[in-house]
C-alpha cells in the first residue's frame, strides 16, 4: 500500500477524500450495518478511511466539508506524500478560504445555541 501511495503522490500534489463513508448515524447505534447496500461483516470498516494515511505513512488534516441534504456534517480529509505536511496545510488553508458554508451550522447545534440562550 505505501508503494502505490507512494506512485500516486509522484503524480499529484494533494488526495481529498471523505473522513468517513457514511453521514453520522444515531449516538445510540455502535456503528452503520451497512454502506451503499453492502453489509459489513465487520465493524472497524466504517472508519478505514480515518486510519488510511497512517498506514500509508502520509500526513493528513480533516476539514469541515459542508452538509450533506439532511443537514448532516459532513468531513474531508486532505493527505499529501510523506513529510509534505506543508502541501496538506496550504491546501487547508485555500479550502477554508473559499468554504461558501462557514456561517451555517448543523442543526443540532442551532438546537444546542436556542437551548443555552433560554437558559441563560
Amino acid at each position: 500500500m505505501r508503494n502505490r501511495v507512494r506512485e500516486f503522490f509522484h503524480r499529484y500534489d494533494i488526495l481529498l477524500m471523505p473522513t468517513e463513508p457514511v453521514l453520522p448515524f444515531p449516538i445510540d447505534q455502535d456503528f452503520p450495518a451497512e454502506i451503499n447496500g453492502v453489509k459489513l461483516d465487520n465493524p472497524i470498516h466504517w472508519f478505514a478511511l480515518c486510519y488510511a494515511a497512517t498506514i500509508a505513512g502520509v500526513p493528513a488534516l480533516s476539514i469541515p466539508a459542508g452538509f450533506s441534504a439532511m443537514k448532516l456534517p459532513i468531513g474531508m480529509a486532505i493527505l499529501s506524500a510523506a513529510r509534505r505536511e506543508d502541501k496538506v496545510l496550504r491546501a487547508a488553508a485555500a479550502y477554508e478560504l473559499a468554504q461558501p458554508w462557514a456561517h451555517v451550522a448543523p442543526p443540532v447545534l442551532d438546537a444546542l445555541y436556542a437551548q443555552k440562550r433560554t437558559t441563560a
